[in-house]
């Protein structure tokens, strides 16, 4: 398996899930953490997993983010995008363990379940 640090815009994208899908992450308030410094701390996950993969000298700490609001992002965009950051941050045993993780985890399947609730042939199957 590669890892990479993802882009801004992939960033971006899982940011704005959850700014606009829970009231916390990871032990932060949205309002009084805000959206850049989570998304810093996503990016040090990132940086950690990808370091643990192919070693310290590989990729730069020093990661800087600052959020930028987005237009409306399809659901389905950020599912994707989480997906993406989760895999590329699955590296090294302290990953699956961390507060970003579960809560990631856990707002991936909300928005999985509101998909799917959306599709016609949801709404077509039976009940029951």
């Amino acid at each position: 398996m590669s890892a990479f640090i993802v882009d801004t815009k992939t960033m971006h994208r899982v940011v704005w899930a959850i700014v606009n899908n829970t009231k916390s992450f990871a032990g932060m308030t949205i309002e009084q953490d805000g959206a850049s410094r989570i998304g810093q701390r996503l990016f040090q996950l990132n940086a950690a997993a990808v370091n643990y993969r192919y070693g310290d000298d590989e990729v730069v700490q020093d990661i800087r983010y600052s959020y930028r609001p987005q237009p409306m992002t399809m659901p389905v965009q950020a599912y994707k995008a989480i997906q993406c950051f989760l895999y590329q941050c699955s590296e090294g045993e302290q990953f699956e363990t961390s507060a970003e993780y579960l809560d990631l985890v856990a707002l991936s399947d909300r928005l999985a379940h509101a998909i799917v609730q959306r599709l016609p042939a949801y709404n077509a199957a039976e009940w029951g």
